[in-house]
């Protein structure tokens, strides 16, 4: 089995809720290695915080691929 290196791996809580009588649900998402959150009322915006976190660790990836290849 290969394990991921720390810049290839982010877990997330999401904690849910149903706040009314009218079936409104909220929540929170929590990144854990950043320990950075917010609430949601949408999954669109539950989505959008995710994205944050896969932008920057495609951006990680692509910089440690270009010195790899820079040192060979």
């Amino acid at each position: 089995m290969e394990f991921l290196s720390k810049h290839e791996l982010s877990s997330f809580v999401i904690r849910l809720w149903n706040d009314d009588d009218r079936g409104h649900w909220r929540g929170h998402i929590t990144h854990i290695q950043s320990r950075q959150g917010c609430y949601f009322l949408t999954m669109s915006q539950m989505e959008d915080f995710v994205s944050r976190f896969f932008s920057t660790m495609q951006e990680e990836t692509s910089q440690a691929a270009e010195s790899t290849t820079a040192s060979t």
